[in-house]
């Protein structure tokens, strides 16, 4: 999916993204939360960006940008071993700036099936890198449901 928002809509969504859930109300279909995410996919490279020393993923924003973030997510995922950028970013103990992070995430992970989030949680804890708290309360309460 190509980005369409304009500038101001970009700034939108991606502070909408940083706030998570509480900020996503129930009138929020499939498309505003891809459409998000691939913002905050954007975000991520230029957080990367702004790193010392800098990290210019530029084949990563360059696959976001033909892809659309949630295929070039969903390409990086079906990957046999992580994306070079994963151990790049494990190198510099910011994983949190990692694909595999992202889609762990609230509202995103609603974009992925559990075979996805499955290898991203993966991902991360093989490199004993913690998932984000919303990941580990997801599945604390799928551990207790009846």
């Amino acid at each position: 999916m190509a980005n369409t928002t304009n500038s101001s809509g970009f700034l939108q969504d991606f502070v909408r993204g940083l706030r998570g859930p509480s900020s996503w109300d129930d009138s929020d279909d499939l498309d505003d939360i891809a459409r998000g995410f691939h913002d905050a996919m954007i975000g991520i490279y230029k957080a990367g960006a702004k790193l010392s020393p800098p990290y210019s993923a530029t084949r990563f924003l360059q696959m976001v940008v033909e892809l659309g973030g949630k295929e070039a997510a969903n390409q990086l995922l079906a990957a046999p071993q992580p994306w070079e950028g994963f151990t790049e970013l494990f190198s510099r103990n910011r994983l949190d700036l990692s694909v595999e992070y992202l889609v762990l995430k609230n509202p995103w992970r609603k974009l992925f099936n559990a075979d996805q989030l499955e290898v991203a949680r993966k991902r991360l804890e093989e490199v004993h890198y913690s998932p984000p708290e919303e990941d580990l309360l997801v599945r604390q309460a799928a551990s207790n449901a009846p």
